[in-house]
């Protein structure tokens, strides 16, 4: 009963971050492009000079982000991209922060790289178990702190891992 119960969460866990993370690059992709945005839909906070990265566990992850930011009524949504990264295939970094500055979710998910020949993932959102996150910003540059799961050992599939992400945002579409 409880291998059934864990591998029911691992896959309700898996599931909703695998979710969250597609809605935020479906979200985020369908912004477009910044070059046919006038001046007044971009963020008039400047471009960030902080560079975008991703730890997980304490180990920063190797990877050349592109990094999307938008901006819908109170909501902001930010996405890292390296789409052909060598450890962990295509991997997506997001998060959404609500106006009160709360995080909404974080995920960190890459096509290959988790153990045993799972995909890479880890992330927060509310309501799955083991997990935390805040947000501080400065100017256009977002850091996302917290503790997460994810499906990297399947072994102890509700192991949490300590995060932070930071989106130097260049611009904030509909900032």
């Amino acid at each position: 009963m409880t291998k059934m119960v864990r591998t029911t969460m691992t896959r309700r866990s898996s599931t909703a971050v695998a979710a969250t993370i597609a809605a935020v690059a479906l979200f985020a992709s369908a912004c477009g492009s910044d070059s046919d945005k006038t001046d007044s839909d971009k963020s008039a906070a400047g471009a960030s000079s902080a560079t975008s990265s991703a730890t997980v566990g304490g180990k920063t992850l190797d990877a050349k982000f592109e990094t999307k930011c938008a901006k819908d009524g109170g909501t902001t949504v930010m996405t890292l991209l390296d789409a052909e990264n060598a450890t962990y295939g295509m991997l997506t970094v997001s998060a959404i922060i609500d106006e009160s500055g709360t995080v909404q979710t974080a995920g960190i998910a890459g096509s290959e790289g988790g153990s045993n020949g799972l995909p890479y993932t880890a992330g927060f959102a509310p309501g799955l178990p083991g997990g935390s996150a805040s947000a501080k910003q400065d100017g256009n540059t977002f850091v996302v702190t917290g503790e997460g799961i994810g499906a990297r050992d399947k072994g102890n599939p509700m192991e949490t891992s300590s995060f932070e992400i930071t989106f130097a945002c260049e611009s904030i579409i509909g900032g």
